[in-house]
């Protein structure tokens, strides 16, 4: 007697025997194209990591801020407060010409021209003094982009507040910084301010870019701020 896939033998039931179900291993050439696109995917991955790797390094690196081509008469702009007796110095020949800053009362604008050599756009966040500076920085830098025509016709002076600017390859802008100095210095001591700051960004990149005073590398020269009316060595602002 039997039931269907079942026998009865000696009483107990026996399952029957319908065959042992053998997988198929996969094939040489399916073995190679599984591994070959493994291979290809991993690849891949290494291209695409090494790529952004660079382009990360260069986008790090990426630093095309300069002095523009606009040189700054005694670093003042008309219409702004400028300092008092300013001018211009150490002129060798056109290899290089610095700017003596004497003391000052009160604030005044030193203005400077800041240009993109770069291919790619960047955005300007702010200009100013550096830290170990003499002259200390008395607010936020303004700018003004130049226009067609002479500097007192088409050139608008800085008066907008310089923040997140773009600025594209080959475009400059003019830039206001407004300072404080001290008002007495020493006869016999002199310090200089070889730059000043330049803060931007490129990407998701933060830099600080030191620019110098002029087109020939200028700095600022000025006595060292020190002492009160009436010492012993000691000169004022009138």
């Amino acid at each position: 007697m039997s039931l269907d896939g079942v026998k009865l033998g000696d009483g107990w039931p026996v399952v029957a025997d319908r065959g042992v179900w053998r997988v198929r291993r996969p094939g040489l050439w399916q073995r190679f194209r599984y591994w070959r696109l493994r291979w290809l995917v991993l690849a891949t991955v290494l291209i695409i990591a090494a790529a952004a790797s660079v382009l990360l390094s260069l986008a790090s690196g990426y630093r095309p801020l300069a002095y523009g081509e606009d040189d700054m008469r005694n670093l003042s702009y008309p219409g702004l407060p400028a300092g008092h007796g300013i001018r211009s110095v150490n002129s060798f020949g056109g290899i290089r010409k610095d700017h003596y800053v004497p003391p000052q009362r009160g604030t005044f604008y030193l203005v400077v021209s800041v240009m993109n050599l770069g291919s790619r756009a960047v955005i300007v966040e702010d200009a100013f003094m550096p830290h170990s500076s003499p002259l200390r920085s008395a607010g936020r830098a303004l700018y003004s982009r130049p226009g067609a025509g002479s500097r007192a016709i088409g050139d608008p002076r800085p008066s907008r507040v310089l923040h997140d600017v773009k600025l594209g390859p080959g475009d400059e802008i003019f830039v206001a910084i407004p300072v404080r100095s001290g008002r007495c210095a020493e006869r016999d001591s002199w310090t200089s301010v070889p730059f000043f700051d330049v803060k931007y960004r490129f990407l998701f990149f933060h830099h600080i870019a030191a620019l110098p005073w002029g087109m020939e590398n200028d700095m600022l020269i000025m006595h060292e701020p020190f002492g009160k009316p009436g010492q012993g060595g000691v000169f004022c602002a009138r």
